[in-house]
């Protein structure tokens, strides 16, 4: 039995879509969107481009692949041609529709993602890459797998045609539904790089905490809360700036006698520092105090104010307060 041919305008013959070979084009699309992604992250996680460039990789980052990688995954197949006056609502959508969607999706996604990240307070640049890199490659795997297993005329894919076509860089004067819907898709960019790449004001704050250090690391435990009386204690303050903009902190240690119903008796100032921070920046501070020559229950507490250190510093004046609850015992104990 001979196998069916189709004849072609110039009377040559063919073989069907269906019998022709599988070419490669289903992935080209998958592995470009795959490279870009990973390499966008792993020049993002160093932090050593220039703004502007973090703009220029990190928009189709943030705002395209992702949903490129579900659309891809959810809808493996590509839309057929139709014949002038053909109607076929349920066909799947052209190239231009699944941008569109793509760039729709995408915030949808990186909200799903900051709800899984919250509860962990990991809302920050490097899970936030790991988690956009790794849902973008799951989907992109995905659907790599639903379109091998498409009869190969239909899968999804990018051809040599479509390529040449879009170096021609035409666009057909009657298409004005691809013209609108390709300024919604500008619009819809804008909107969405402002609303996930500028951080809102309720996102600004600082972190401080209190530190002892062994080896050179830093580390929580091991702080001066039981001391010796006439002896100098050290303990470094670790400070974060996640303020969306530069700071000058001013430390202040005082350390306070308590009196029997924990009020306190008396305060004196032991130490003080300034420190100025870039936006996600960090320090440590040392910071010192002489322990007093009476045993008994004290405390010591870390002013820390913004940018502005006021005369005569209080921690009802402070930004924020370390506190630290000392016992000093004498030589003989």
């Amino acid at each position: 039995m001979s196998s069916s041919r189709i004849p072609n305008a110039d009377g040559a013959h063919k073989q069907p879509q269906s019998l022709q070979p599988a070419g490669n084009g289903w992935l080209v699309d998958l592995l470009v969107i795959a490279i870009l992604t990973v390499c966008t992250a792993g020049l993002l996680w160093v932090e050593i481009l220039p703004q502007y460039v973090v703009w220029i990789i990190g928009v189709p980052f943030v705002v395209f692949y992702p949903g490129y990688a579900m659309i891809a995954a959810l809808l493996p197949e590509k839309a057929p041609k139709l014949q002038s006056g053909e109607v076929e609502p349920s066909r799947p959508p052209t190239r231009l529709s699944r941008v569109a969607l793509a760039i729709v999706i995408s915030p949808a996604l990186l909200g799903v993602l900051a709800i899984v990240l919250s509860p962990w307070n990991a809302i920050e640049l490097q899970p936030l890459l790991m988690g956009i890199t790794a849902i973008t490659l799951a989907g992109l795997v995905i659907a790599a797998v639903r379109r091998l297993f498409l009869p190969p005329h239909i899968r999804e894919g990018i051809t040599l045609a479509e390529v040449k076509s879009w170096m021609q860089l035409s666009v057909p004067m009657s298409s004005r539904q691809n013209i609108s819907l390709g300024l919604a898709v500008l619009l819809l960019i804008g909107v969405s790089t402002g609303a996930v790449m500028i951080p809102g004001d309720g996102e600004a704050y600082t972190e401080a905490y209190l530190l002892s250090e062994t080896d050179g690391e830093y580390l929580t435990a091991n702080l001066p809360t039981n001391v010796t009386v006439g002896e100098t204690e050290e303990f470094h303050v670790g400070v974060e700036n996640h303020e969306n903009e530069q700071v000058t902190y001013e430390l202040v240690t005082v350390f306070q006698q308590l009196d029997d119903e924990d009020e306190i008796s008396a305060q004196e100032v032991q130490d003080s520092v300034s420190v100025t921070l870039a936006d996600e920046e960090q320090a440590f501070e040392e910071q010192s105090f002489i322990v007093p020559d009476t045993a008994g229950e004290y405390r010591l507490q870390v002013f820390i104010f913004e940018n502005e250190l006021p005369d005569e510093p209080t921690a009802d004046d402070a930004d924020h307060v370390l506190q630290l609850e000392v016992t000093v015992a004498s030589d003989e104990d």
